[in-house]
């Protein structure tokens, strides 16, 4: 009896030494990607070229693999968030008279050097950070914890912008080399089209009495046939360029939000309580 007093004083204590920590939570879904412009046949013939790999920019696992690649949790832990997202903090190596501060000196991070500071800053962050993809929904789940509803807010928004940021200029990068493929297929096609034209053209010349000869018959309508088709190719082609074009030069973001990061639950030791939104997050 004495002995499970004392625990439960114990982990008393310890729950009241071990800081609150706050878990915000999004829901995202991915936009429809830059290839959903391109025709089934042209993706094909893109990928072909090794320019529409499905996985690329613009899925869901891409997206998912951006939100914990050391590029965007790098950015992450160099952005200055204002002093309410650690001003609950008991101690940081932010300058007393700051008006914002990155999550380096907010978490006091001191490595060897600048580098294995940032490196161990981003690995912080990478543990505070949860992210899955539910493949019948395609819904993307974010999680991010911290020791303020404030900074997790902070983090989450900041991690939702460079990841959607990163997606955008990897999906227009993407559609600018499926661009210049298809500015090059069209080239050719074009000039694929006007020797079948020429040789169409030549035949009938030189062959004016074609009705009357059943071998001719089947000769030109096997050039009218190339013509035709290499026509028919040649405006799928010119098509398919145009949408690329607009696709190269999207700017709207990638990243459509279903459910605003907010703050879900508080977990003390472990013990965790639900809590609603909270309006201080």
């Amino acid at each position: 009896m004495l002995y499970g007093t004392s625990a439960a004083a114990v982990g008393a204590v310890i729950s009241l030494l071990i800081p609150p920590t706050y878990v915000v939570r999004a829901e995202l879904a991915l936009n429809s990607p830059t290839q959903v412009a391109l025709g089934a046949s042209l993706l094909g013939l893109a990928q072909q070229f090794g320019l529409g790999a499905s996985g690329g920019a613009g899925t869901g696992d891409f997206l998912l693999a951006l939100f914990t690649s050391e590029d965007v949790l790098e950015s992450v832990v160099q952005t200055s968030f204002p002093r309410s997202a650690y001003v609950d903090f008991f101690r940081t190596d932010c300058a007393a008279a700051a008006d914002q501060c990155d999550p380096i000196h907010i978490w006091e991070i001191d490595g060897k050097n600048k580098r294995d500071t940032l490196e161990r800053a981003a690995r912080k962050l990478s543990h505070a950070v949860s992210v899955d993809l539910n493949p019948r929904s395609g819904i993307i789940g974010l999680s991010v914890e911290a020791r303020t509803p404030k900074l997790a807010l902070a983090l989450a928004q900041r991690l939702i912008q460079l990841a959607d940021s990163a997606n955008l200029e990897f999906q227009r990068e993407q559609a600018q080399n499926q661009f210049r493929f298809m500015q090059e297929r069209v080239e050719a096609t074009r000039m694929a089209l006007q020797a079948a034209e020429d040789t169409l053209a030549a035949f009938d010349i030189a062959n004016r009495s074609v009705q009357s000869s059943p071998m001719l018959l089947r000769l030109r309508a096997r050039l009218e046939r190339k013509v035709t088709i290499t026509e028919s190719f040649y405006v799928q082609l010119t098509t398919g360029l145009n949408q690329v074009y607009v696709a190269a030069a999207n700017n709207v973001s990638t990243v459509g939000i279903v459910q605003s990061p907010s703050c879900r639950v508080e977990k003390i030791g472990r013990s965790e309580h639900s809590l609603p939104s909270s309006p201080s997050c």
